[in-house]
């Protein structure tokens, strides 16, 4: 358990060269165009959050969801389909459909039969975040064995 954290931290930072970049945007920009940078992208995420649990509003009969303030990410619970557990079905979701999502139970019990989707990916693709939903809805109307 503690080695999957070990690589999980070490997958998600950012190289030494994004390091450097970043440091160098940091450092070149003034304060008031860091604002900016920063109001701008929190409005980005906020635009895709909201796509996204609209579309999951749509696709799906009153889906139980821990919706962000911030972050990258919406919380479907799961439990209620009927399938064995979140993670076999985030395997069969990606296999199948291509649509990748991260179990929750990977985050505790407290997530356990959830999905955390994440809308980072396509922050400014709506539609792709959409048709991710769509293919997820598909497979949450199904038979957990067809998906």
């Amino acid at each position: 358990m503690q080695l999957e954290y070990i690589e999980g931290a070490r997958n998600l930072s950012p190289t030494t060269l994004v390091q450097m970049g970043l440091l160098r945007f940091f450092e070149s920009s003034t304060p008031q165009e860091l604002e900016a940078y920063f109001r701008e992208t929190r409005l980005k995420y906020l635009g895709a959050s909201r796509v996204m649990t609209e579309a999951l509003r749509k696709e799906l009969e009153k889906p139980i969801l821990l919706t962000p303030n911030g972050g990258f990410y919406v919380i479907l619970n799961i439990a209620d389909y009927g399938f064995k557990n979140d993670v076999e079905f985030a395997a069969s979701l990606s296999d199948k459909q291509k649509v990748s999502v991260v179990p929750g139970s990977a985050f505790g019990n407290a997530l356990k039969d959830s999905l955390r989707l994440s809308y980072a990916p396509h922050v400014e693709q709506h539609g792709l975040i959409e048709e991710g939903v769509r293919r997820l809805g598909r497979c949450l109307k199904r038979d957990y064995h067809t998906v």
